[in-house]
């Protein structure tokens, strides 16, 4: 028995859940279908609002926005069945076997994740090349490679968890601000040595930021982070942290953040434009930790747990 939870920001999802619950009907497995809408305002509601005439469905409307983790917390302790299968509004099922190779694989393990996937062609407006390219080069990642290393590749964006483990971690609603929700849930998992399952089922991702907003995000991402390290919340299975703490042991921060700020104006002009580069996005995010080294003096903002 699986609850399929579908957490959404201001989004139309009518198409993805239509074929979600298509497909899990086919099974012939008993199923619900639980989409929570963060964004009360969205324009999206009214026609969101339809799922509700699906069988085993509900189009549920959160009365004010709350964080990611807050969101998908919220869908749990909603869900009725021991299988929690998390998907992400802003995708869509590659093909019509989706359903099928998750419940092929139910006992297989506690958790099983199924990958991301971006489509093959760039887009067409600029401004949102950076989150593509991000997404082909670091995110869409072949199951054989995320087996080597199951916990680093751990994602809530497509993954399928045994409902009372999830209860027993939880996504950190402390974190308020976009970034490593994942790094902490999946930091839990390797905690406990939870056995992780990749397979090859991926969403197909369709909701690209634009580089700004792209950039703002990742540098919220990146302050929560900094903060984590402070805390000792995380390790070097994130590589951004690892890259940190070497450039700690020989006493860089200092001149990489004065480098950061010297030639940030330039990255971002790169980032946002029509040809940007990766490895100054791995910059970009290891100079402005630096930069919040350096303001805080290696000190968190505030305390994760």
């Amino acid at each position: 028995m699986v609850s399929v939870l579908v957490p959404t920001f201001d989004w139309d999802v009518v198409t993805l859940c239509e074929n979600l619950h298509a497909q899990f009907l086919a099974t012939g497995v008993t199923f619900e279908l639980l989409i929570s809408e963060n964004s009360p305002k969205s324009p999206h509601v009214a026609k969101n609002q339809t799922l509700n005439n699906l069988p085993f469905c509900q189009y549920l409307i959160e009365g004010v926005e709350v964080g990611r983790s807050a969101n998908r917390n919220a869908l749990a302790k909603k869900a009725q069945y021991n299988y929690l299968l998390f998907l992400d509004g802003d995708t869509a099922l590659p093909d019509a076997d989706f359903a099928n190779r998750y419940v092929a694989a139910l006992e297989k393990a506690p958790v099983i994740c199924g990958g991301t996937q971006y489509v093959t062609q760039a887009p067409t407006n600029p401004k949102k090349i950076l989150r593509w390219l991000y997404g082909q080069t670091k995110e869409q990642v072949a199951v054989n490679q995320r087996q080597q290393a199951t916990y680093r590749y751990y994602s809530s964006f497509n993954f399928l968890i045994e409902k009372d483990l999830f209860f027993q971690i939880g996504f950190d609603g402390n974190l308020k601000q976009y970034g490593h929700e994942d790094t902490l849930f999946g930091r839990q998992l390797k905690k406990r040595a939870v056995p992780v399952l990749h397979i090859a089922n991926p969403l197909l991702h369709l909701g690209l930021d634009d580089a700004t907003d792209f950039l703002d995000k990742t540098k919220a991402g990146v302050e929560n982070l900094y903060n984590l390290g402070c805390t000792g919340s995380i390790d070097a299975e994130v590589r951004l942290h690892a890259w940190y703490q070497q450039i700690l042991s020989l006493s860089l921060t200092t001149v990489l953040a004065w480098v950061f700020r010297q030639t940030s104006k330039k990255i971002t002009d790169n980032l946002t434009g029509p040809r940007p580069k990766i490895w100054l996005f791995d910059f970009y995010k290891l100079g402005y930790l630096c930069t919040l080294h350096e303001k805080h003096q290696g000190l968190p903002t505030f305390k994760s747990r």
